[in-house]
């Protein structure tokens, strides 16, 4: 089906063989338009990040819980994986993860300043709902008391 749509510049070609010219080339010009942003559509979304998989774990940052040697627990926002590092790791280093091996996670310590501001349980956990939640609702408790 979408190789169709995508084919129909040139299957709309006959077009000018049913009906007059100017109806032919205004209705090609109009199906010309439409695939031209069906074209612009698919590209934008084939090239957008991966969303699910294994492949969201890549260059995410992390924080290490607990090491044995190089193996060690790690945390990925809400999540606990188990990891390996060529180096030696302790607790609370931050790390990002370079590849997977099955379900064990490969990463390297980092330092940058832009992997320590998204540690796990900041911006992508349900902590900063729960607190815009609460602060919804005292502030409507607040404004029936004043009403009452």
């Amino acid at each position: 089906m979408c190789h169709i749509i995508l084919f129909l510049p040139v299957l709309a070609l006959p077009v000018f063989w049913l009906v007059p010219l100017p109806i032919a080339g205004t209705l090609y010009l109009f199906i010309l338009l439409f695939s031209a942003w069906m074209y612009y559509v698919v590209l934008t979304v084939m090239h957008q990040p991966a969303r699910v998989g294994a492949e969201t774990l890549l260059n995410r940052c992390g924080r290490v819980i607990r090491t044995q040697g190089q193996q060690c627990l790690i945390q990925l926002g809400n999540e606990i994986w188990s990891a390996r590092s060529k180096g030696q790791l302790s607790p609370g280093d931050n790390v990002r993860v370079v590849s997977r091996d099955g379900l064990t996670l490969r990463v390297s310590p980092v330092t940058d300043k832009a992997c320590t501001r998204m540690i796990p349980g900041e911006a992508a956990s349900c902590h900063g709902w729960l607190h815009h939640l609460r602060r919804r609702q005292s502030r409507i408790n607040r404004t029936q008391d004043k009403s009452a």
